[in-house]
Formats: C-alpha cells, structure tokens, sequence
C-alpha cells in the first residue's frame, strides 16, 4: 500500500487532488486492517495534500463535480470510521484526518457554472465573448474549471476583501493568511498572474459564489459546518449553537463549547448519522482549544488554571477512548471539585494530578511522533518535500491536538502549586543500592539519608509528596 502510493506521488505523469482522492478510498480499509500505523499514514499523505506540499494537479484536468463527489466520498468513509471503527487508534487518526479534509458534496456544477454566470451577467470578457476585460477574472475561470480546489474559496474571501477596500494589500493580506503566496498562484497549471479590478458592482454576486465554493471545499469551520449540519440536531440544541456562534468570543464561550460536544456527541455517534454532525464536533473541539490557547497564561489566577484545564481534559475525554485519559480526567475532575482549594493537602493533591497529566500527555504525544514522523520522511524522501516541512513535522501534528494546550496550562500551573504548597523543587526519582551508585562510592551497608544522597535525582518542576 504505501510504496504504491509513493511510486503515483513521486513519478505518476498525470496525476493530481482527483487521482489522490480515488487512491484514498481504494486503500482505506487495507489501511484500516493495518490499525494505527496503516491510518498514521493515511493521516500523514493527507495532511501533506491539505498543506499543497503534494501536487493538486500534474498534467491532468478535471471538472468541479467529480472532485466534489470524491471529497464526499472520502469524507463519508473516514467519518464512518471515525464513529464505529473497533480499533480506537483507527477512530482518532480518521477523526485527525477529517480535521484536514473538504466536506465535499454541495452543487460541483454550479460552482463551473457560477463563475462564469457572474462574468456573463456583468458584461465581462469570457474567451471569446466580447465585455471589459478583467484578466483576473479570466485566469481563475479557467483554473477553476480544471482544477477547483479548496483554494478557490480562499481566492473568493481575498477577492471580497479587496472589492470592499480597493486596497490591494487586502487582497495580499487574506492570501497570506491562509498559505497561499504570489508564487504559488504563479506556478499552477492555470496561473492566476493577474490582480483584481475594482469591480465592486460584484461583491453580492461574489458573497453568493464564496458561499458555494465554501460549502464544497471547507470542511471543520465552524460556520459552515454550523450551517450544514444544522437540520441534524433537535430545535433547542440549534439555537445554544447559534447562540454560542454570536459570542463565541465571550468569556463563558469555552464552557458553553464544551458542554454543547457534549450534547452532540450522540448525533454525530449514531449510526449512518451525516458527515456534518462529526465535522461540527471538530470545529467546537478545535474552536475551544484555540480560546483557551490565545489566553496569556501568566495573567490567570490560579482557580482560572484550574478551570481551564478541567475543559482541556473534558474537550480531550469526548474526543479519545483512552482508559487513561479518562482516569486522568476523572481525577483531576475530583480536585477541581474539592472546596478546601490551596490548602497544602490540597495542593500536593492537586500536584499528584497534574503529574498525571503531564505523562499521560507525554505519552500521548510520545506515541504520534513515532508512527508519523517515519512516514513524513518517506514522503521528503520519495517526493522531495523541503526538509523545512519533515524536521518538525510530528511536533507540528502534536501541537495541533486538543490535548498540547495542557501542557502550555501545566507549566504554569506548577510552579504556583509547589509554591503554595511550600514544598521543594527537587524529587526522588528512584532510591538505588549503594553498590549500584556512582560504582560503589558508600560502603556496603549506609542507608538513610546517605542512601538518598547517593540516588538518583533530576531537576524538575514538581512537588515532593
């Protein structure tokens, strides 16, 4: 399975998103059968696609409506895997790879059609139909019917940006944004080599387009996947959603996230339930992370840490089917609960916790590094991706995870646990034998604090039990 995939990546003549997409769905249940190392290389040659670090096109053309279909396709198996799979390592690494997919579906020839009906109904030039001629227009038609990718939504936002400020530097600025340079419009198959006119006579016709092209190709946003699965969940659900989209920035937006997954969770569970669903549970989860990880955690008092990473563990326990992130989440829950907070009991209790966490977060991370990092070299290997992108591209895939910002909220949290707890900042690690320190520098028979200066020690920020 993988060397027939590196053998069409790295030397296929016509190949593209397309190809990619059909490859996905014949391998998909090999790599199932394979558990988690088969599905950390699904995961990991998808996520290179979604970063335009493989090619989207190679001397191949295709029309909207058939990369459409094969999106929905894709994502339909990956999200049925990611509901009813036995092996749990399969569940998380499709749900990790529908983080990075189109949604797919929506009308494919009405996003064809549509550009070229706002060029027709504004009397702009098109081949060989007379009109103002408006190069831009021109060169994303023609990309965008060979080769409509999720990109086009992102040129449609940039293009909106521009039409309302006649700033180009708008244009530039919303391209950036999301990845995409001037040199790399440059080298597609279809360039786009041309700014914008200010045409602001477009913008409604253009608000619409973005709207079709985004309801293809976007896929865990949470307005859009909102908006998609909204017809899925009962009257009172959808309305604390919406709720929660217009103060989605307020202070109690992060536990609203939370519970509102939580009410979800048997929607997108149940069986045959649509793609949507899961792909609004991972925008909420995503969503959530991100409020907490843009807080300066230095300025939080402690019972705000405290807080906060109860929600890191809840957002990561509806997510995994870890037995140990479930143990860790259960017991952090009944610190947290406890009302004689920043007592010294307290504290050291509330330290036993967190070193829990931390190694279940190590581990956690620990255990992703090794199952994708080998194939992300291969990937350089084999399709000479810079090695700017492979060095730290586990680490890249770890931070991205619901669980990273907990170790950010541990190292905060720590100190200030230690300290109230009045207690040191050096551990035992392991009490040895004198004849297994240091070569025997006790004699046989010292024990007591002798022992415990002979042991072996490490600096760490944690308390002593």
């Amino acid at each position: 399975m993988v060397e027939g995939v590196m053998a069409a990546e790295s030397s296929y003549e016509h190949w593209g998103l397309l190809h990619r997409l059909q490859r996905v769905l014949e391998v998909l249940d090999t790599a199932e059968a394979a558990g988690a190392a088969g599905m950390a290389f699904m995961f990991t040659w998808l996520r290179f696609s979604s970063n335009k670090l493989l090619d989207w096109q190679r001397c191949f053309s295709y029309q909207p409506r058939d990369v459409t279909w094969a999106q929905q396709q894709v994502v339909e198996r990956f999200a049925e895997k990611a509901r009813s799979a036995a092996d749990p390592a399969v569940r998380m690494y499709s749900r990790m790879a529908l983080s990075k997919m189109s949604r797919g579906g929506g009308n494919g020839d009405e996003i064809r059609m549509g550009i070229l009906n706002i060029m027709r109904d504004h009397g702009i030039k098109e081949g060989n139909r007379g009109g103002l001629d408006e190069p831009f227009l021109e060169q994303w038609h023609q990309k965008i019917h060979q080769c409509s990718s999720p990109e086009d939504f992102i040129i449609a936002e940039a293009y909106l940006a521009y039409l309302h400020s006649a700033n180009h530097d708008d244009w530039w600025r919303v391209l950036e944004k999301n990845g995409i340079s001037k040199e790399h419009m440059e080298s597609w198959e279809q360039p786009i080599t041309a700014l914008p006119m200010h045409l602001p006579q477009l913008i409604q016709a253009i608000q619409h387009y973005h709207w079709v092209l985004k309801t293809c190709h976007a896929g865990a946003e949470l307005d859009t996947a909102l908006t998609c699965a909204q017809g899925f969940v009962d009257p009172d659900l959808r309305w604390h959603l919406y709720d929660l989209l217009a103060n989605r920035n307020a202070w109690w937006a992060p536990g609203k996230t939370l519970e509102l997954r939580r009410r979800l969770k048997p929607y997108w569970q149940a069986p045959g339930s649509s793609r949507d669903l899961l792909l609004l549970d991972i925008a909420l989860e995503s969503w959530l992370r991100m409020l907490i990880e843009r807080q300066d955690k230095r300025e939080l008092s402690g019972d705000d840490l405290v807080e906060l990473m109860g929600l890191v563990l809840g957002n990561a326990a509806l997510t995994g089917d870890s037995d140990e992130l479930q143990l860790v989440c259960a017991q952090w829950e009944a610190v947290r609960a406890n009302p004689d907070r920043w007592s010294r009991a307290w504290c050291l209790a509330a330290s036993a916790a967190l070193a829990r966490v931390t190694l279940a977060l190590s581990a956690f991370a620990d255990g992703l590094c090794g199952l994708v990092q080998p194939y992300a070299e291969l990937f350089g290997l084999r399709c000479g991706i810079p090695a700017s992108h492979i060095l730290n591209f586990s680490e890249e895939v770890v931070r991205d995870q619901a669980l990273f910002v907990g170790s950010l909220l541990a190292a905060e949290l720590e100190p200030r646990l230690r300290e109230a707890a009045g207690a040191s900042s050096w551990q035992v690690c392991c009490v040895l034998s004198a004849y297994a320190v240091a070569g025997n520098l006790l004699p046989p028979g010292t024990h007591g604090f002798s022992t415990c200066v002979c042991a072996c020690l490490r600096w760490v920020r944690r308390c002593v039990l």
